[in-house]
């Protein structure tokens, strides 16, 4: 008989955040002493929505009928 052989899957290896951020703040102190240039994105900046007590109040209601 032959026997089913099931696949493997391959493990990732555990990422290190902590050596991940320091890397980053360490890009950034190079970038604020002019020895790198990281990349940038330009976004646009929204307002927030104006809401009052009534709207609120009114999304709570709703949601609390459902």
């Amino acid at each position: 008989m032959k026997r089913s052989v099931k696949p493997t899957r391959k493990r990732r290896a555990k990422r290190d955040l902590f050596a991940e951020l320091m890397e980053g703040m360490d890009a950034l102190a190079e970038t604020r002493q002019g020895k790198r240039t990281l990349k940038t994105h330009a976004i646009d900046h929204k307002p927030a929505p104006t809401l009052t007590p009534n709207k609120l109040t009114c999304n709570v209601d709703s949601q609390k009928s459902n």
